[in-house]
């Protein structure tokens, strides 16, 4: 660590730059838009996994920034700045608003003109003339890595597979680049030099042409076979009559197998092709266009979204005023079983209960949970049963303080089955916030992050998971923008007896489905009849949408733990089935209530005060 740390600039990233949307995905992590709090200037921020114990991922990332340091040119992203924040990377660059070559290909479906190629192109050959005068090579040119500003200037990005050149050593035999792009020599092995940046130089622009590059449709293997092979003539434009002579020309010029043969970037900039490019103003009329053709799909994404939101919400408002009216008496027990039901009070099965207020879920007067496959279980004393219950405010200001950027949950970007996730933190994480901030053991700790999940205020990256203590679960806070959204997920008070009702009422048994037997499963027609039935709702579509609510708050899952909730007959299993998982006892849940009850009221009042 100490030899590294003359690399990083000093301060805190977050202190100093506000992230704001994802703009793409970098080899190892993600690409955000962020503006400087200070001087509310726009940069790209790449944000990167740092592990202090992985010697050679640290020393290719600190080969980067060391490179993007040396460059000074105005067709190569500058670079502002890196920082070291405990495990994770922060690489700030210079933003370039209209994105890559790439995007623009993918989202507009539609390749470039030759006018607009050329201009491009004449960047490039500016900014990798400059590159290797200084013997470094970028080794990884293609359209993805090619970002466009407002005005009109190319720019090459992402150094990350960039190497320079010794003066001892004037060839290298590292294979680095992306399949597709790569020059035989580079796929052979052999020594490489600055050549193999123009080979892919020429991929590139046939891809811009062609909007891919060529083989794209064959499998990375054969491709790479192709283009190593001796006696297989370089790749050419698809469409012969519809380019000049001039670019069939520069492209030759740039897919010459033998590398001593091919041209270089001072050699292609005095190509015809390049000296006849297309003025500033065509690529500026370009991006500024993609530019508002972006804002608009956002504006548009962002109003699809709000609108799910708010039906959403009246769904869901109106399915909850269902379930707070139900009535105990709606219970229908199975015939042949025992009603574990004893006036107003219902005993829930560890596992099962969410932590609401209407339904105790302890069992120390009854001497422990109901035995619902054994009928002969009986119940006494149960009207000494103490109820257990946090209230709704309670649970609402605990909410508020895990979500503190300082003093709550700590959330970082991290890393889960190859993907990164922002604000997000392990299980045992979340556990030892709980168990420092209420005073909890270890289990109530997990049974206060049971609760919040079951409440929909935590929730799995992923998929449908139950709360763990885990450095291998990752879950992030729910996005609540608004005090209303809070109150309701945090005044459903009859859940957990309608979740009790379900087991009882669905018919829940032992089912194949492709080829594998479930025990305890049930199908997802059936659920939604069930819920029409006992809820009176209208239509299956808000018993589907009350389904994948009570999925995504991790009361059962699809035996596949598919994410969706569906009206067919797809099998479902709640989690308390799945010997998979493991729940802590219902005595544990109610000492965890009481105490996390407790040193809320008391961090509420200290907080008035």
């Amino acid at each position: 660590m100490t030899s590294f740390e003359n690399v990083f600039d000093s301060g805190d990233p977050e202190e100093l730059y506000a992230l704001e949307t994802v703009v793409g995905h970098g080899h190892f992590g993600k690409v955000y838009k962020a503006r400087h709090k200070e001087t509310d200037e726009v940069a790209a921020i790449k944000i990167l996994p740092w592990d202090q114990e992985d010697e050679d991922s640290n020393k290719k990332l600190l080969k980067e920034i060391q490179l993007m340091k040396e460059c000074a040119c105005e067709n190569i992203v500058k670079f502002y700045g890196s920082y070291l924040k405990e495990n994770d990377l922060w690489i700030v660059m210079e933003f370039c608003d209209a994105g890559s070559l790439a995007m623009i290909i993918g989202k507009t479906g539609q390749g470039f003109t030759e006018r607009q190629i050329s201009l491009i192109l004449k960047d490039m050959l500016i900014g990798l003339e400059y590159l290797h005068a200084r013997r470094m090579l970028h080794r990884d040119i293609k359209a993805d890595n090619v970002l466009l500003c407002s005005n009109g200037l190319s720019k090459l990005a992402d150094l990350g597979v960039a190497a320079q050149l010794t003066n001892t050593m004037d060839n290298r035999k590292t294979a680095t680049g992306t399949p597709y792009w790569m020059a035989p020599e580079l796929i052979l092995e052999q020594a490489y030099n600055s050549e193999v940046d123009i080979w892919s130089l020429g991929i590139t622009a046939i891809e811009y042409a062609d909007k891919k590059p060529p083989f794209f449709d064959m499998v990375p293997m054969r491709a790479l076979f192709i283009i190593a092979t001796g006696d297989q003539p370089p790749p050419t434009l698809t469409d012969k009559e519809k380019w000049s002579p001039e670019f069939h020309d520069f492209i030759a010029k740039c897919l010459v197998k033998n590398p001593q043969n091919r041209a270089s970037a001072s050699e292609l900039l005095k190509h015809p092709f390049i000296q006849n490019a297309a003025p500033r103003s065509e690529l500026q009329e370009l991006a500024e266009s993609f530019i508002a053709f972006k804002e608009q799909k956002r504006v548009e994404k962002e109003t699809r979204k709000k609108n799910m939101k708010d039906r959403r919400r009246s769904v869901g408002a109106g399915i909850m005023r269902k379930i707070s009216q139900l009535d105990d008496n709606q219970l229908t027990v199975p015939k042949g079983a025992s009603d574990p039901r004893c006036g107003n009070i219902y005993p829930i099965s560890p596992g099962c209960a969410l932590m609401k207020e209407t339904t105790p879920w302890e069992f120390l007067a009854i001497g422990g949970p109901p035995d619902l496959d054994k009928p002969k279980h009986v119940l006494s004393n149960i009207s000494n049963v103490q109820r257990a219950t946090i209230d709704d405010s309670m649970v609402a200001f605990l909410f508020e303080m895990a979500s503190h950027q300082k003093t709550g949950i700590e959330r970082k970007v991290r890393i889960y089955r190859l993907r990164n996730h922002r604000d997000s933190f392990y299980g045992s994480d979340a556990v030892d916030w709980f168990m420092a901030r209420l005073s909890l053991d270890r289990e109530e700790g997990v049974a206060i992050g049971e609760a919040l999940m079951h409440r929909g205020l935590i929730q799995h990256v992923l998929r449908c998971e139950p709360f763990q203590d885990s450095k291998n679960s990752l879950y992030r806070l729910a996005e609540i923008t608004d005090r209303q959204t809070l109150q309701e997920l945090c005044m459903e008070g009859k859940l957990t007896y309608l979740v009790d009702m379900m087991r009882w009422g669905v018919n829940i048994t032992t089912r194949r489905w492709r080829h594998k037997t479930y025990e305890k499963a049930f199908l997802g027609n059936e659920a939604v009849d069930w819920l029409i039935k006992t809820l009176n709702l209208p239509d299956r579509q808000q018993a589907t949408r009350l389904g994948q609510i009570l999925l995504d708050r991790c009361i059962f899952h699809h035996v596949t733990f598919s994410d969706t909730f569906a009206d067919k007959p797809a099998l479902y299993r709640f989690f308390q089935d799945d010997k998979k998982f493991t729940f802590v006892t219902s005595q544990i849940r109610q000492s965890a209530l009481e105490k996390a009850n407790c040193a809320l009221k008391l961090a509420s009042e200290q907080r008035t005060k």
